[in-house]
């Protein structure tokens, strides 16, 4: 029956090309414009590239849409989108570009603004 739902959807509604490339941006990013460090491991990477994975097949495949019809299905987008995807993006990124970004006065203020639990409760 959602296969037959599902052919009435274009492809490219069904496979979100704007994520896609979205996520692709920030492959390349990660991969050609963050500085290295000395420390990142391979592992490290493939993580990264795995989370992004999570991510585009939670947004940009067809279980978006099917998360809209069926509510098991939107679960399952919620648990890949909230518990999976962003483990996997902090583990596998480069620290050291953050680092350099805290020690600037206004963003340290910014930071230390944002991440007080009444704020990031509302």
């Amino acid at each position: 029956m959602l296969d037959i739902m599902l052919e009435e959807f274009p492809f490219a509604s069904l496979w979100n090309t704007g994520i896609f490339l979205f996520i692709a941006f920030a492959a390349i990013i990660y991969l050609f414009l963050l500085p290295q460090e000395k420390n990142h491991r391979l592992w490290k990477t493939v993580f990264f590239f795995i989370g992004l994975i999570v991510l585009f097949i939670a947004t940009g495949s067809p279980i978006n849409i099917i998360g809209r019809i069926q509510f098991s299905v939107h679960i399952i987008q919620v648990v890949l989108l909230c518990l999976i995807a962003p483990p996997l993006l902090l583990i596998g990124m480069k620290w050291n570009i953050i680092h350099r970004l805290i020690q600037y006065e206004l963003i340290s203020r910014i930071n230390s603004f944002l991440i007080r639990p009444y704020v990031t409760i509302s």
